[in-house]
């Protein structure tokens, strides 16, 4: 039986989290992911005034690849829980595309001024920083 330090309970426990947050995500891009932008607009882009979403077709190929990168971090989530010490070297996976995903994000706000884009940056930034602190 292994026993975990409390750094590494606290770990999993943010390991769990994330499994039903990234599965979620997963389904609901599966299922409403070319809704979710007209959604996020309607109820919060317009009402602030921020610009709208540029208008272009989402299509199967991009919510397709959001899936399978949801999935893959769901996967790893799984594996840092069930064993932070074996699984370790998976964490910085999960890192490196919440990065990304924050560092797109901030970028196309930046550039577009788009509610949804400073929203995802908000989204991403807080758990690449909080799992980059848990983790180390």
């Amino acid at each position: 039986m292994l026993i975990w330090t409390q750094a590494e309970r606290v770990f999993r426990g943010w390991m769990l989290v994330s499994i039903g947050m990234y599965f979620i995500g997963a389904v609901g891009f599966l299922l409403i992911g070319s809704w979710i932008p007209g959604i996020l607009e309607a109820l919060l882009g317009r009402p602030l005034g921020f610009a709208p979403y540029p208008a272009m077709v989402e299509g199967a190929f991009w919510r397709a690849l959001a899936v399978s990168m949801m999935a893959m971090i769901t996967w790893i989530s799984w594996k840092a829980w069930r064993d932070p010490r074996a699984n370790a070297n998976l964490v910085p996976v999960l890192l490196l595309s919440k990065a990304c995903s924050t560092s797109v994000y901030f970028l196309y706000f930046i550039k577009d001024g788009t509610f949804q884009y400073l929203l995802g940056m908000l989204t991403d930034g807080p758990i690449f920083v909080a799992t980059a602190l848990l983790w180390w």
